[in-house]
């Protein structure tokens, strides 16, 4: 481990879909969320270890909502990455804390009521009506995460 930031939290899981048990590690929230890292295989002192930062969103995560990809691009993540059994390693950074962009659920949801509303506004409007910054998300966590866990580097999976 490379800083003193440790997992308040370890265990082993089974998902669906992924051919062995993933390291699940909860990190102490910082600058507003909390990391959970899913991994696969050694990533200690490894180099282009497969990740995903993923953001937090209840509606596209675990409800199904089509508003979004997100619950498509963590399920294709765990399918394509954790699941195939031909790569060795992975991780999944899920950092709670980051609905809506950072604006949480109740923001969101006011968010979703001008973007329905008669002036149908967009997701990046909508949120500057309420008085937010088009993102407050933070990475630093997932970062120091990844420094925790050992990886050298990533190929960053994205949107």
């Amino acid at each position: 481990a490379s800083s003193n930031w440790s997992p308040s939290a370890q265990a082993f899981e089974s998902f669906a879909g992924v051919d062995q048990p993933l390291r699940v590690s909860v990190f102490p929230s910082r600058a507003g969320a909390r990391c959970v890292a899913l991994v696969k295989g050694e990533v200690a002192d490894c180099e282009a270890v497969p990740a995903r930062v993923h953001s937090e969103c209840l509606f596209g995560d675990a409800l199904g909502s089509d508003r979004c990809e997100c619950g498509p691009q963590l399920r294709a993540f765990m399918k394509d990455v954790l699941g195939d059994e031909s790569r060795p390693s992975g991780i999944l950074v899920y950092l709670q804390g980051h609905e809506g962009k950072g604006i949480g659920l109740e923001g969101k949801l006011r968010a979703y009521n001008l973007q329905d509303g008669p002036e149908r506004l967009g997701e990046a409007e909508a949120n500057r009506r309420l008085g937010f910054r088009p993102d407050l998300r933070r990475y630093g966590g997932a970062r120091a995460a990844l420094r925790e866990l050992g990886v050298r580097s990533v190929a960053l999976y994205t949107d």
